[in-house]
C-alpha cells in the first residue's frame, strides 16, 4: 500500500473492529499520506485516507484493501 492507492475497508474488518465507525465497505478512499514510510511494506502502518465523502481519516493499513494501485 502506498500514497495514491485506491482503498476500501473490507466487510470483514468492519465486523472484527466495530471501532472503525460508520465506514462501510461500499466507500472508497485514496491513501494521502503514510506515517511510517520506512517500515517494510508487509508490516501494518498508519495511513491517512481521503474518503469519497471528503473525510480524511487515519487507518491501519491492515484494515484496508487496495482496490487499484497507483501506477
Amino acid at each position: 500500500m502506498k500514497v495514491g492507492d485506491l482503498v476500501q475497508v473490507p466487510a470483514e474488518a468492519i465486523l472484527e473492529h466495530p471501532d472503525l465507525g460508520p465506514r462501510n465497505s461500499i466507500e472508497y478512499g485514496v491513501v494521502m499520506d503514510d506515517h511510517s514510510p520506512m517500515r517494510p511494506r508487509d508490516v501494518a502502518r498508519i495511513v491517512d485516507v481521503l474518503w469519497n465523502d471528503g473525510e480524511l481519516e487515519e487507518f491501519w493499513s491492515g484494515d484496508l484493501v487496495v482496490i487499484s494501485e497507483r501506477g
